[in-house]
């Protein structure tokens, strides 16, 4: 028994300092991106790194898989990206990957690692760094509206998407005015996004896991929406 105790702690161990590297590796990912979305060579449409932190982690809690190429340019603004070199080229595309695997291992980490960027350890976001971060993540709702749309309608589920809605950018590419009236609101929501992405995680993680036993079309749908299966994932 007890060498068992002692291989389950190795093993607790190697997967957190896995974890650990993912994650550090993830942030140094982060600065390659920026740094060549700074670059004259980068397509005018380049996000931002804070943008595409959530872009990617949209990518990484949306229900259903987003095909590579459907997601894959729109980070350079839908345009084909310029490299210096091929080494250049190999570089950033690994950066992109590295990010996107170090934000999944916040995810996986739960509320002690997972924060977006946009929130400080201490003090108020910067309501244009939540703007900035939600126009990323809306990038890939725009790829499935009809089931964001789903959890929208869904009062149980809702709360995971209600905070999003005052950083949306609209039509006219303008997210909601701040006003003195709803100034305090938008922070409230800024600081709820962190955790309306882990219900939205362990969402596509539950439906992941249910998809397998496939239930019958009249009963309840296993994602936890309340809706029949027929209607909703099906």
């Amino acid at each position: 028994m007890c060498g068992d105790d002692a291989n389950k702690r190795v093993m607790m161990f190697s997967a957190t300092v896995s974890a650990d590297s993912t994650m550090a590796a993830g942030e140094r990912a982060r600065s390659v991106w920026h740094a060549y979305a700074q670059s004259e060579l980068a397509p005018s449409g380049t996000m931002s790194a804070l943008a595409l932190e959530g872009y990617l982690t949209a990518l990484l809690v949306c229900p259903k898989e987003v095909s590579i190429d459907l997601w894959a340019l729109r980070p350079w603004g839908d345009a084909v990206p310029r490299f210096q070199d091929d080494a250049e080229r190999g570089a950033v595309t690994a950066a992109m990957i590295q990010f996107k695997d170090g934000i999944a291992a916040r995810l996986l980490s739960g509320r002690d690692h997972y924060r977006p960027a946009f929130l400080p350890v201490l003090g108020r976001p910067r309501l244009d760094d939540v703007r900035e971060w939600v126009a990323g993540f809306w990038k890939i709702v725009e790829l499935q509206p009809d089931w964001w749309l789903r959890l929208l309608e869904d009062r149980k589920l809702s709360k995971a998407t209600l905070p999003f809605l005052g950083f949306i950018p609209g039509g006219d590419g303008r997210c909601m005015e701040e006003t003195d009236k709803n100034r305090d609101q938008l922070y409230a929501h800024a600081g709820s996004l962190g955790i309306a992405v882990l219900v939205l995680d362990r969402l596509r993680k539950k439906r992941a896991t249910s998809a397998a036993a496939n239930p019958a079309r009249n009963a309840r749908c296993p994602c936890g929406s309340g809706r029949k299966f027929k209607h909703c994932c099906a």
